[in-house]
């Protein structure tokens, strides 16, 4: 049964992880409704759906993969010459690390704090709802904001950026969701907002997919086919949404995704409250 959860878990991660309605949400609260405890429970859960992400990392390389060389080269080239042009691929690569270490950081100091969270299906919904009214309101900013273009922000935007992105520690608060809403707030486009968030995804889950690993391979009871199967299903998923969200940012809106979530909050809710 447990290797059956695992995979439905990964199918749920890697299909919600991209699109703004978070997939960490989602998974708690599905756990919750099937009455999965011993798995919200389990000392390594967090290892667990964070090891999933893995695959989501290797999605989003795999998709963006010409659009990472230039970046990598970029960064190498801007070190060795000492010099960073704007608006180049090298200012994009500085953007990225920049706007990666809040989150980063933050995560490793209130790791434990923050883990206390992810037990509860009940606190899941709430911040889920939080976060389909935040959606909602970043549609009336695409609406309202200038449109710059991505390697026209400052260090200072990304930053600001970044800090928004920490939201997404908490459960039912979507990364890519929060990290779209601060790039329109900063003039971006969907489109570029949208882009630049996949940007900083990558290295932020795929870092802490590498450190919670090892914890989770050290437990005799990890079945580590079974781990790479999740992980395979949930890269596959995440590949799938990446080429369909790349196509729908250039034209979307986040209303869709706002009332899903509140709707399936409010359910969820409803559920935990009077049927559960």
């Amino acid at each position: 049964m447990y290797q059956i959860q695992i995979i439905v878990l990964a199918v749920i991660q890697g299909f919600t992880e991209l699109f703004p309605i978070s997939s960490l949400g989602h998974t708690i609260i599905v756990a919750g409704i099937l009455n999965w405890h011993n798995i919200l429970n389990d000392k390594n859960f967090v290892n667990l759906i964070v090891a999933l992400h893995l695959g989501t990392t290797l999605a989003l390389l795999i998709y963006y993969r010409q659009q990472w060389v230039k970046i990598i080269k970029g960064l190498f080239l801007s070190i060795r010459e000492g010099n960073i042009k704007y608006s180049d691929d090298a200012w994009l690569s500085w953007l990225i690390i920049v706007g990666s270490l809040p989150a980063g950081l933050i995560g490793v100091f209130f790791e434990s704090t923050l883990k206390k969270l992810f037990s509860s299906p009940y606190i899941s919904t709430l911040f889920l709802i939080i976060n389909g009214l935040v959606l909602i309101l970043g549609d009336r900013i695409i609406k309202n904001k200038k449109k710059l273009k991505l390697r026209d922000l400052r260090l200072k935007d990304a930053i600001f950026i970044g800090l928004f992105q920490t939201f997404a520690l908490l459960p039912g608060i979507s990364r890519s969701g929060i990290t779209l809403i601060a790039g329109l707030l900063s003039g971006l486009s969907l489109e570029d907002a949208g882009f630049y968030a996949f940007m900083l995804l990558t290295p932020i889950i795929g870092a802490a997919a590498i450190i919670e690993i090892p914890p989770l391979l050290a437990d005799p009871n990890t079945n580590i086919p079974v781990i790479i199967l999740g992980m395979c299903i949930t890269g596959i998923m995440s590949y799938i949404t990446t080429v369909f969200l790349a196509k729908y940012f250039k034209l979307g809106k986040l209303l869709p995704f706002g009332l899903y979530c509140i709707t399936i909050g409010i359910l969820a809710i409803v559920y935990f409250k009077l049927i559960a």
